[in-house]
């Protein structure tokens, strides 16, 4: 099986869901992107729209571990690796949806305990940036169709772990920007790698 075809429709997968996160922020203030996280939408009159945004994700990542799965320029280590954690990725993103938060602007209203939804969301978080992080350690030394492409991975690497870490000192105030700029830096990962598998499945060089 090719893998430029499940790259291609997983690239498309992937402009639904950041076409829905651009369709959530539209109306939203600056306040707003700052303190709340992005899957709180899920419970306001937006929610339907990130709900499909999810969707959307959890489909293209799916498509992504076909694609790795199928990458004949990767070692067979490689694929197996990066198909499991795009795989995992997506289960991470799956169970996001399924199990809404509990939390506005980040905390849980005075006075409530977290439920067992509101926990396997949290822990679903969890697992799709480790699933991401892991992926893009990985795809690192493989082969990509320039070194500008490899310069660009590598860079977006440290910029956005440079940014979280000086948005986590900061607290609690810019969570949802630290949520975000991590949300955007797995976005343009995948959207490279996927650019990657598809033009050497076609031939590049």
């Amino acid at each position: 099986m090719s893998a430029a075809l499940p790259a291609l429709l997983s690239g498309a997968s992937l402009i639904v869901y950041a076409s829905a996160l651009v369709a959530v922020h539209v109306q939203t203030s600056f306040a707003g992107v700052r303190r709340h996280f992005v899957s709180e939408y899920a419970n306001g009159s937006q929610g339907q729209v990130i709900q499909v945004g999810f969707a959307a994700w959890c489909s293209s990542l799916v498509l992504a571990a076909v694609a790795a799965a199928n990458d004949c320029t990767a070692s067979r280590t490689q694929r197996r690796v990066l198909a499991a954690l795009l795989a995992t990725a997506a289960l991470g993103v799956a169970a996001i949806a399924a199990f809404k938060t509990e939390t506005v602007a980040g905390a849980l209203p005075p006075g409530e305990t977290r439920g067992p939804g509101g926990r396997a969301h949290d822990y679903a978080g969890v697992v799709l940036q480790a699933a991401l992080l892991a992926a893009v350690v990985v795809s690192l030394p493989m082969r990509w169709s320039s070194r500008t492409e490899r310069r660009a991975v590598a860079v977006l690497v440290a910029a956005v772990l440079a940014a979280a870490a000086v948005l986590a000192v900061i607290g609690p105030s810019v969570a949802g920007i630290r949520q975000r700029v991590l949300i955007a830096a797995a976005v343009a990962w995948q959207a490279l790698f996927l650019r990657r598998i598809w033009t050497l499945g076609r031939g590049g060089s």
